[in-house]
C-alpha cells in the first residue's frame, strides 16, 4: 500500500503581500496547513498528514487511500504511522475487532 498523499501548494496572498504557502491534501478534506516558506510548509503538511490519519484511525473512521498525484507533489506519513494506518485499513478489510485481534496474538 502505497500512503503517499498528494497536495494542492498554493502561495498565500492577501492584499498583493506574501504571506506563505497553504497546503491542502484532496483526499483528507480536514487536514490544511501553511508554512513561512515552501520548506516549511511541506514539513508542516507531514505533521498535519500524520495528524489527520491518525484521527481518523482513533476515531474509526475510513481512511482514504491516497489519489493519483497527477503532477502534484506529494507527502508521505513516517514508517510508524504508515504501519498503524495499514494495520488499521487491513482490521477493517477484514473486519476483525481489537478483541478478535488481541485472541488471535494472545
Amino acid at each position: 500500500m502505497n500512503l503517499a498523499y498528494p497536495i494542492n501548494l498554493e502561495e498565500d496572498r492577501t492584499d498583493g503581500k506574501f504571506w506563505g504557502y497553504l497546503v491542502t491534501f484532496p483526499d483528507l478534506p480536514e487536514a490544511i496547513t501553511s508554512g513561512v516558506d515552501m520548506d516549511d510548509a511541506l514539513a508542516h503538511a507531514k505533521d498535519c498528514l500524520e495528524t489527520a490519519l491518525l484521527w481518523r484511525v482513533g476515531d474509526g473512521q475510513d481512511v482514504p487511500l491516497p489519489s493519483e498525484p497527477n503532477d502534484r507533489p506529494t507527502v508521505v506519513p513516517s514508517v510508524t504511522v504508515a504501519a498503524k494506518v495499514m494495520l488499521y485499513a487491513e482490521l477493517q478489510r477484514q473486519k476483525i475487532t481489537n478483541t478478535e485481534l488481541a485472541r488471535r496474538i494472545d
